[in-house]
């Protein structure tokens, strides 16, 4: 089966070429201004300067040349000169260094990479700030997108994306950073009723996924599958939504509605499940969503409620917070759910209107989740998926548009959410995304 690739570059993703230029400098020195410039949607690049070379030294009547220039760091200038050489009788005379002459690289600005479901199969791309979306579908049957793709990076040109495939297969792909894989099942009878979740460390890929008899099963991928489909717990949990898993402290998480609509989180450590902990809600009527944060609480579990209200809850040394409604968000369907820096996180929702939704939770603000922003003015068809910024930005969200059928995709720089800009892709339903870690 053959895979066909494109490249497109959305509004905003354009080239910019960066010359760093040093000159030549005297024995007393110069200052070098560093340089900056800006990349998709206003993402500044970084700069640093060589250090100048040592200068010479001359014995009597010498003329010594200073040390070269230092040699610059990525995205640099170049060096300042050398000291002037010191002569070691009468008669030197030391000349200044020659001024550095690095040339300045181009700052890493991260990596993201996506997965989308639909009636032309799967639909895959990744993208840097600095050269916009490369894509590829997957040639395949039509993919039931009511089951969202669950998508991860370890870290460069390192990713999986995992899925519900046909007749129901836990079906996954991966990235090199040269394309994606065509899908393949995880293992033989091995299959999902629902969307899949996924997190990751440097190494390994850990998955939680809804067996057809509503049992939640487990899985490791390091460069295969093992365990594939391990049950979470002993007995095994279940519950009527699928679970969402991530990791706190290391060791994988998993959270999840029980048959009687409570909430639920449950640990492994050491290879071993322990036993499921209730919250005491009785009210959690879809697939929680759950992230680690990098400062203040440790955890940020989001959920809906039978009524449509959005509700969280947040771990701090091991003791949950009692649940608080984000404002005025409702929906029907799973939130969707990134980490961010500083303790922050972006959820992500589908509202009752159908139209894509982002808040911000920001545990020093007041109240801690900002009003949810439209993202757009079409109506998308599933929940829109939101991933940790690239390059700057503080955040990455896309969505399939119900009038074109493609993935769109917006950005969140200093506070403001871009205009959506096509990826491409046609026929989609469901779509989701993930940052290089």
């Amino acid at each position: 089966m053959q895979s066909s690739h494109s490249h497109s570059l959305g509004p905003g993703y354009g080239w910019w070429a960066v010359l760093f230029l040093s000159f030549v400098a005297c024995a007393d020195g110069s200052d070098d201004e560093a340089s900056t410039s800006t990349t998709g949607g206003g993402v500044p690049w970084t700069t640093s300067t060589g250090a100048g070379g040592a200068g010479g030294t001359a014995s009597q009547g010498g003329a010594p040349q200073g040390g070269a220039g230092g040699q610059t760091s990525s995205g640099g200038s170049g060096g300042a000169g050398g000291d002037g050489g010191q002569s070691t009788s009468t008669g030197g005379t030391g000349q200044g260094g020659m001024g550095g002459m690095g040339e300045g690289g181009m700052a890493d600005d991260g990596q993201l990479v996506l997965m989308a479901l639909g009636d032309s199969g799967v639909f895959a791309g990744s993208f840097t700030p600095s050269t916009g979306w490369d894509t590829e579908t997957l040639a395949g049957d039509p993919i039931d997108p009511s089951a969202r793709p669950a998508v991860v990076m370890r870290g460069p040109d390192d990713a999986l994306a995992l899925f519900r495939g046909d007749a129901g297969a836990l079906a996954f792909s991966t990235f090199d950073g040269l394309g994606w894989s065509m899908p393949d099942d995880v293992g033989a009878a091995i299959t999902t009723r629902a969307a899949p979740s996924v997190t990751a460390n440097a190494a390994q890929v850990f998955a939680v996924f809804q067996g057809d008899d509503f049992k939640h099963y487990f899985a490791v991928y390091t460069a295969s599958f093992n365990p594939d489909d391990e049950m979470v717990g002993n007995p095994q949990s279940f519950g009527p939504f699928p679970a969402s898993i991530a990791l706190a402290s290391g060791q994988p998480i998993v959270t999840f509605a029980g048959d009687n609509h409570d909430l639920f989180d449950q640990t492994r450590t050491g290879g071993t499940w322990g036993a499921a902990s209730p919250h005491g809600l009785a009210n959690v009527f879809t697939t929680p969503a759950i992230v680690p944060l990098d400062q203040g609480p440790e955890l940020l579990v989001v959920f809906n409620r039978q009524d449509s209200t959005i509700a969280f809850t947040t771990r701090t040394a091991g003791v949950w917070s009692s649940p608080a409604d984000l404002p005025d968000a409702l929906t029907t369907d799973p939130v969707t759910l990134a980490p961010m820096a500083g303790g922050r996180a972006v959820a992500a929702f589908r509202g009752t209107n159908g139209m894509a939704y982002a808040s911000v939770y920001d545990p020093s603000g007041a109240p801690v989740w900002s009003d949810p922003v439209g993202i757009a003015a079409a109506a998308t068809p599933t929940p829109p998926a939101v991933a940790t910024g690239a390059g700057g930005a503080d955040a990455e969200l896309v969505y399939v548009s119900t009038q074109t059928g493609s993935a769109m995709h917006s950005r969140l720089v200093s506070g403001q959410w871009s205009n959506p800009a096509s990826i491409g892709g046609s026929a989609l339903g469901s779509v989701a995304i993930a940052a290089r870690p």
